[in-house]
C-alpha cells in the first residue's frame, strides 16, 4: 500500500480561496472554501463551507480514499446552505491527489467561480487547526482576514 493511501494524512483542515478585483476596482472580491476532514465511525468525512458576500454552501460529504489521493464525495447539504440542491448524492465534487510535496485538485461536479481555476492544480492548502476559521465566525470577519492577507 503507498503511503499516500493511509487515510489518516487527509485528516485535518483545508482551505483554498479565490480572490479577485472587484468590477468598481475599489476593493476585492473572493470565495473562500474551507473543508474539515474526520473520521466518523470507520468512515472519512468532510464538511464543506463555502463562502463569500452572495454564497453560503454548507456540504456534507463522504471521503473515498484512492491510491495516492482522495474524492469527497456529496451526500447531503447541511443547515445553513443557502441554495437549491445542485448535486445529486453519490456525485463526485472533486478529487485532491498528492504529488511528491503537493496536493493537486482536480474539479468534478463542484467547480471554482473563476474560469483560470477550472484546471487541475494547487488550490487546496492544509492548514493548522489553530490558524483555520470556525464555521461560527461570521462571514464578514472571515472575508475582512482575506484582503488583510493581499
Amino acid at each position: 500500500m503507498q503511503e499516500t493511501a493511509q487515510p489518516e494524512l487527509w485528516i485535518g483542515r483545508w482551505h483554498f480561496e479565490e480572490i479577485w478585483p472587484h468590477i468598481g476596482g475599489d476593493f476585492y472580491d473572493g470565495i473562500m472554501y474551507e473543508m474539515n476532514i474526520y473520521k466518523m465511525g470507520d468512515k472519512l468525512v468532510a464538511d464543506l463551507d463555502i463562502d463569500s458576500y452572495m454564497t453560503l454552501r454548507r456540504i456534507a460529504g463522504e471521503v473515498i480514499v484512492t491510491g495516492n489521493g482522495i474524492e469527497i464525495i456529496f451526500v447531503a447539504v447541511r443547515e445553513g446552505d443557502s441554495h437549491a440542491q445542485s448535486f445529486a448524492r453519490g456525485d463526485i465534487l472533486f478529487a485532491l491527489t498528492r504529488e511528491k510535496d503537493k496536493i493537486n485538485t482536480r474539479w468534478e461536479k463542484l467547480k471554482p467561480n473563476r474560469k483560470e481555476n477550472l484546471k487541475s492544480s494547487v488550490y487546496f492548502e492544509r492548514r493548522e487547526q489553530a490558524e483555520s476559521t470556525s464555521p461560527t465566525t461570521p462571514l464578514c470577519v472571515r472575508l475582512a482576514r482575506i484582503i488583510r492577507l493581499i
